[in-house]
């Protein structure tokens, strides 16, 4: 697949984690026979400043996971959750990506778990936007808590973007289909 179809196909269709105002339909549950836990989710990212070709920017996250199911039985109790998180974010330049930016970023940030005495989960994520630089992805892998050391990389379906010719990307949301394992 041409890097320009795969481009096109992920910003067309439109990374969570990893979702403030979160705009768009969830998508369906991933299906994983052995994987700890589906669940279907939007994110939101905000970069301050707004990203530019060339440029980086601060990153904040929120993320919100529902109508999960966890095919092996083990997290039964988990059905839905709220995330947030910060990092950073570098564009490499302009391409085809959402507002017309090849950018990667990375960060940390939490998972709480709905439900009385779910240990929260803590993350690390990356998000890339540039084929340059790795797949066109979104990483979430947990590092501490429930499901500790479970991850997933899916390809974000982005719904929104918020696009300034002189401030750069703004925000940038989307629906994601995740199953840690």
């Amino acid at each position: 697949m041409t890097m320009a179809r795969r481009l096109g196909i992920w910003a067309g269709s439109a990374a969570l984690l990893a979702a403030a105002a979160v705009t768009g339909p969830a998508v369906g549950r991933a299906q994983a026979a052995t994987g700890d836990l589906s669940c279907s989710g939007q994110f939101k990212m905000t970069f301050a400043p707004g990203l530019k070709p060339g440029g980086s920017s601060a990153i904040s996250v929120v993320a919100s996971l529902g109508n999960c199911t966890s095919a092996n039985g083990k997290y039964t109790n988990l059905t839905s959750a709220t995330g947030s998180g910060t990092g950073s974010a570098t564009a490499n330049g302009s391409g085809p990506g959402p507002c017309g930016l090849l950018f990667r970023g990375t960060g940390t940030g939490t998972i709480k778990w709905a439900g009385a005495g779910v240990p929260d989960s803590t993350i690390s994520f990356t998000v890339n936007t540039d084929p340059s630089t790795g797949a066109v992805t979104f990483k979430c892998v947990i590092t501490g808590g429930t499901m500790n050391g479970d991850g997933d990389v899916v390809a974000p379906v982005i719904t929104s973007t918020t696009c300034s010719t002189g401030n750069g990307m703004g925000t940038m949301g989307a629906n994601i289909a995740v199953s840690f394992s």
